[in-house]
């Protein structure tokens, strides 16, 4: 019996710590000229964005356009991270992961991520 209760809590701790890991995942991306580069965390949110000289030197709704697709680009990322640490966790077959990948497929889509937008 002391056995299994070991067991149970080094499988409890271990799936805490893949829970933390796929929570701490980031992604960066940057733009094809290297002037925008945004990084991005698992849960979607934008943690940090930088702009090179260059990136002030287009019109407002250029750089504008280029935020769009590097946002979704790291985001993209960082949910491919997740889902990395997820599956070398819990395995290839298993919904987190399967729900991450589905996450992460619509930044690659027309439909606003997590519900947001119209």
């Amino acid at each position: 019996m002391h056995a299994q209760a070991e067991e149970s809590r080094r499988r409890n701790a271990a799936l805490r710590d893949m829970a933390d890991a796929v929570e701490a995942a980031t992604g960066q991306a940057r733009s094809a000229d290297g002037s925008v580069t945004v990084t991005a965390a698992s849960s979607g949110a934008i943690t940090k964005v930088a702009l090179t000289d260059r990136a002030l030197e287009v019109t407002p709704a250029t750089l504008a356009a280029e935020l769009t697709t590097v946002i979704a680009a790291a985001q993209r990322a960082a949910l491919g991270a997740a889902a990395q640490v997820a599956a070398g966790s819990l395995g290839e077959e298993h919904p987190l992961v399967a729900d991450l990948e589905a996450q992460r497929a619509r930044f690659a889509s027309d439909a606003p991520p997590f519900g947001y937008g119209a």
